[in-house]
């Protein structure tokens, strides 16, 4: 069972942001729709994305940039990160989840740190507390009332009105993302964040009430 610290938290909200790259880049064509709103999310990086990444600890512009670059190469037909890759260091040539292990620095960050151009070394032997993905705490955007650290991502079944399915056939079902059902849920009893309208933008920007289909 993992203990629920603020790093196993912080790791959590990063296999969000992960998934959702994963979504963004995924070839199932069951999936266009997931992968298009997964697209949208990183490239509009709007205040569902800030308040995840605020979760997770990352500067967001950071992951945006990183997220779309990995998207354009993949469509560029180039090759992306590859999750068996193997990092040489210190005479040792070991996975990424094997140098988790070893480092004691979780599997997403040291991704996250390769995505954005560091090296093997740096990725590896930089502590957390000074890793420069990691923003000032006073440049921080604060939380909005009722979200707090201790929120973490919810299960990977559902159940409403007495129907079970996956967050991700939910978040279909609601036009959301996974991240953004994900962060309902972190504040939301289940029925408030199934049964609550996505607000869409109209064409001045406004926010305009959409009719969950529950």
């Amino acid at each position: 069972m993992m203990i629920d610290t603020q790093d196993s938290r912080r790791t959590l909200w990063r296999e969000v942001i992960h998934q959702a790259l994963a979504d963004a880049v995924s070839t199932n064509r069951e999936l266009a729709d997931e992968r298009e709103l997964a697209r949208a999310w990183f490239r509009h990086a709007t205040r569902d994305f800030r308040e995840v990444c605020a979760l997770a600890d990352l500067e967001p512009d950071c992951v945006r940039i990183a997220a779309l670059k990995c998207v354009a190469d993949h469509d560029a037909g180039k090759p992306t990160f590859n999750l068996h890759r193997v990092l040489q260091h210190a005479g040792r040539a070991l996975t990424i989840n094997e140098w988790a292990e070893c480092s004691g620095i979780a599997s997403s960050t040291l991704r996250y740190r390769l995505r954005l151009g560091w090296t093997a070394e740096a990725t590896l032997t930089t502590p957390l507390r000074s890793a420069p993905d990691r923003p000032p705490a006073a440049s921080r955007r604060p939380l909005p009332r009722g979200r707090h650290e201790g929120a973490g991502p919810a299960p990977k079944t559902l159940t409403f009105q007495g129907e079970t399915l996956t967050v991700a056939e939910w978040a279909r079902r609601l036009g959301l993302t996974r991240a953004g059902l994900y962060l309902r849920l972190a504040s939301m009893p289940v029925e408030a964040a199934l049964a609550t309208p996505v607000q869409r933008r109209g064409a001045r920007g406004k926010p305009k009430a959409a009719t969950a289909q529950v």
